[in-house]
């Protein structure tokens, strides 16, 4: 059988190692000159979205074949809103780090791949499909291949501003701030490479890059942040709901499949998870969207917050940091494998029944 798979990714590489565990050897390739993101930024894996999964890196090593070695386990989240400052403690994740160094998350899936990687290579699934049985698109949040099949559905556009900031850090603790004089409905998190360096984002729905100068300054305005910037990055991005996953022989997976949460957009687990997915629709000859459609009903459970969430004003956020602070609801949320994500957005709901102000 023979399989290309456009994208030397997380869900890409993923998907390969998969399908090497059963003697299929795909070809790949990768319109970069290496594997990994151009932007260097640290990502949480999480133990919250993918329930009841409550330990997603253990499920990666015992189902995947995956070792991955974290940047660090995440034993704090400190979140912050304009009148509120709280902070959950446990074993929330993992932190990994993203680009194209080494150690990076890409790198090491990359080092456990023995299929062959063209590079500098700008494949199309359409010239593909004539030498190939199947072709997994795993191109990231390239909007070209669904907007080509006409399979994709605009979510959430957002502008990214991420930076590698200089400072005093604790290296397992991850900071989030909303305000939506800065930010709308998204928001910014500090991740932290080590004691000395992190990754500081800013994410900003439905703006236009001009305007995200100033809601940059903005945010380290009000938030009083000081950090030294050594590197500064921006760029857009799209989280699409996309149907069918699968076209013919062509399969969609990762960010590019809609795999990406637009709940907090962090799409470690649902880019591994999806390229081994699709890996065992090929071994299988299962259809795609049969085999995915739990983790599809995920997505989809994160689209319904994410819509609550844009509705959201600085008050309802207040009362939602606090609901979160508690010792006996994060104890829920964050220490067991309760599945929240249904919910989440009826608790959203009745946030905004009884606090019914409008967004600003």
């Amino acid at each position: 059988m023979k399989v290309a798979i456009i994208g030397a990714g997380v869900s890409g590489l993923s998907c390969a190692h998969a399908l090497e565990l059963h003697g299929i050897h795909p070809t790949i390739f990768e319109e970069r000159h290496t594997v990994g993101e151009l932007y260097h930024h640290v990502g949480a894996l999480l133990q919250l979205i993918y329930r009841p999964i409550k330990e997603p890196l253990t499920h990666i090593r015992k189902n995947y074949k995956l070792h991955l070695a974290p940047l660090a386990p995440l034993l704090s989240i400190e979140m912050n809103t304009v009148n509120r400052t709280r902070t959950v403690h446990g074993n929330l994740g993992w932190l990994f780090k993203r680009g194209q160094d080494q150690g990076t998350l890409e790198n090491q899936l990359a080092s456990q791949v023995k299929s062959r990687i063209i590079f500098n290579t700008h494949a199309k699934f359409d010239e593909l499909q004539d030498e190939f049985d199947y072709i997994v698109v795993a191109t990231g949040n390239n909007k070209q291949p669904t907007d080509q099949m006409g399979n994709a559905e605009p979510i959430l556009q957002t502008w990214v501003r991420g930076s590698v900031v200089l400072g005093n850090f604790d290296p397992n603790k991850l900071i989030m701030w909303t305000n939506t004089n800065y930010m709308k409905s998204g928001y910014a998190y500090l991740t932290p490479f080590s004691r000395e360096r992190a990754s500081l984002i800013l994410i900003v729905p439905n703006t236009t890059k001009e305007e995200l100068e100033y809601y940059w300054n903005l945010f380290l305005d009000l938030e009083k942040l000081n950090y030294h910037v050594v590197d500064q990055w921006e760029e857009d991005h799209t989280a699409n709901y996309v149907y069918p996953k699968q076209v013919g022989k062509v399969i969609f997976v990762g960010t590019c499949g809609g795999f990406l949460d637009p709940f907090l957009g962090f799409g470690q687990f649902s880019a591994i998870a999806s390229g081994n997915l699709a890996a065992k629709s090929i071994i299988t000859n299962q259809p795609f969207d049969e085999v995915a459609q739990e983790l599809g009903d995920i997505i989809k459970s994160s689209i319904a917050i994410r819509e609550r969430i844009d509705t959201l004003n600085n008050t309802h956020y207040d009362i939602l940091v606090t609901l979160l602070g508690n010792p006996i609801v994060s104890k829920l949320v964050y220490g067991t494998n309760i599945n929240y994500m249904g919910h989440t957005a009826t608790i959203l709901n009745a946030i905004q029944k009884h606090f019914p102000l409008k967004p600003k």
